[in-house]
């Protein structure tokens, strides 16, 4: 086994091409950390002709530059900084759809990959920059206060799952604020800041009925009585799932990971605390530092998958299809990652539906799918703003073409898809090819819960083991 790690790490290193940066920010804020020095001295070995620049604050003057070149710009740079707002927030679950519980660690923000579809392009209010941030001792500091506000956050959700005696397909409107700006910040007080359970449960008795009227749920004076006396259970239950912290929801880590060599710092944490655990999505295969580390069953990753077609036209920078399967298999071979895979976007075009129908043919051959935990699987979803970024940006691209058909948002997703037919027909095609392979779980990824249902999928699986809510199973021993 260790030869073939061997190998396939070799492999990795001499066909690889890693990202390299034309120019970077440094703040005065981030000179105070070696860390700031290493990534230079790498960034210096990829690049002897970078220009270091430095600034006074985290943001860098912006470029007097307009669409492809201002985004080339932005992609070819880097700013080394540190993390002024906090580095935790529940994600917002935005549109009609299902998706599970998560807790961001906003590590890094933005990408150096290039795929023509992301989201990122035209995320934030400000200029997208690369922004590497690296007081990580800040972030593991909040990491492990984080699981107490964890708790307090899967509590809440229990509240309002079991008063409103319903599954939550997803967080509800207002419940991000409220555990961002609220919980949160009672357990990061300083001084005052909640630092027991016990001190979690008294908050929780004493707010949950003003936090259910934020989210417009009436709760009367017996059911608040009621609510004190289950908020304990709800907790003890809660306090059985562990924090899992997504590290990539706004960022690529491994991708970056040849300049920051993050993951080695974050694998020496996995091994001296038992209770930290990550989970991050990649299109690379920067693995080197992973293998460095069994897993302990501690960290999750979901490598992102596509048809080859797909990659070379609209995923630049990223890793081929190759590449990404000998990742996965050298990670399985290491032990201790609990690995998923991600085919998104399912993007349309001339034979797109045989070339799907491969790629779970090829990933059925060459991955040992017994010890992949899931299949997510999506098509492409855009928001006005970001259709018109890709229109403006990539003309020729053909993702927002009359050709894609693609639908006006409905109302509560405000996002452009497919139809509900074109989506449901090519979700069948790769369900009927994974048939086969029962032990894998398959689920859709930002997906309208009728999609769910239509197919036969479970769409209670996403907060199987997340968090403790109100089911069929629930109600029948209610019953007896």
């Amino acid at each position: 086994m260790v030869k073939i790690i061997s190998f396939i790490a070799r492999f990795l290193s001499m066909v690889l091409k890693p990202y390299i940066p034309q120019r970077v920010f440094v703040s005065k804020s981030a000179l105070a950390y070696p860390r700031t020095q290493q990534m230079i001295s790498r960034i210096k070995i990829l690049n002897r002709k970078a220009i270091i620049s430095y600034i006074p604050t985290n943001t860098p003057p912006r470029p007097n530059l307009t669409g492809n070149a201002l985004r080339k710009y932005l992609k070819e740079t880097i700013v080394i900084c540190t993390r002024s707002a906090k580095y935790m927030e529940v994600f917002a679950s935005p549109g009609n759809i299902s998706e599970n519980l998560g807790i961001m660690g906003k590590l890094h923000f933005h990408c150096p990959l290039q795929c023509n579809f992301c989201y990122l392009d035209v995320a934030g209010r400000g200029t997208p920059w690369n922004r590497v941030y690296v007081d990580l001792e800040k972030f593991y500091e909040q990491a492990e206060k984080e699981r107490l506000v964890y708790k307090m956050i899967l509590t809440f959700w229990s509240i309002i799952s079991f008063h409103q005696k319903n599954s939550l397909n997803k967080a509800p409107k207002i419940f991000k604020k409220i555990c961002d700006k609220t919980i949160r910040k009672n357990v990061l007080y300083k001084r005052q800041g909640i630092k027991t359970d016990q001190e979690a449960i008294r908050f929780l008795k004493r707010n949950s009925k003003n936090f259910c009227n934020q989210i417009d749920i009436k709760i009367t004076c017996k059911q608040e009585a009621q609510l004190k006396r289950d908020v304990p259970n709800y907790y003890e239950k809660n306090s059985n799932y562990p924090l899992s912290i997504n590290i990539s929801e706004y960022s690529d880590v491994l991708a970056f990971d040849p300049i920051t060599n993050i993951m080695d710092e974050l694998m020496q944490l996995v091994h001296i605390d038992s209770d930290f655990r990550i989970r991050f999505r990649t299109k690379a295969a920067n693995i080197q530092n992973l293998l460095k580390y069994d897993g302990k069953n501690q960290v999750k990753i979901t490598f992102g998958l596509n048809t080859e077609y797909v990659i070379k036209k609209y995923e630049k920078g990223t890793a081929s299809l190759t590449e990404r399967i000998a990742a996965i298999n050298a990670l399985l071979q290491r032990g201790g990652y609990e690995i998923e895979l991600a085919i998104e976007p399912i993007i349309k075009y001339k034979g797109y539906e045989n070339e799907y129908r491969a790629l779970i043919s090829r990933i059925k051959r060459e991955i040992d799918l017994t010890q992949i935990g899931s299949i997510k699987i999506g098509t492409v979803r855009y928001k006005t703003q970001l259709k018109n970024y890709i229109t403006n940006i990539h003309p020729k691209s053909g993702l927002t073409s009359t050709t894609q058909q693609l639908c006006k948002p409905e109302k509560g997703d405000k996002r452009w898809r497919y139809s509900k037919n074109e989506r449901f027909k090519i979700y069948k095609v790769i369900q009927d090819e994974l048939k086969s392979v029962p032990s894998v779980k398959l689920g859709l990824g930002s997906e309208n819960p009728e999609l769910w249902d239509e197919l036969g999928l479970d769409k209670t699986d996403i907060h199987s083991g997340v968090v403790y809510q109100y089911t069929e199973d629930e109600k029948n021993n209610s019953q007896e």
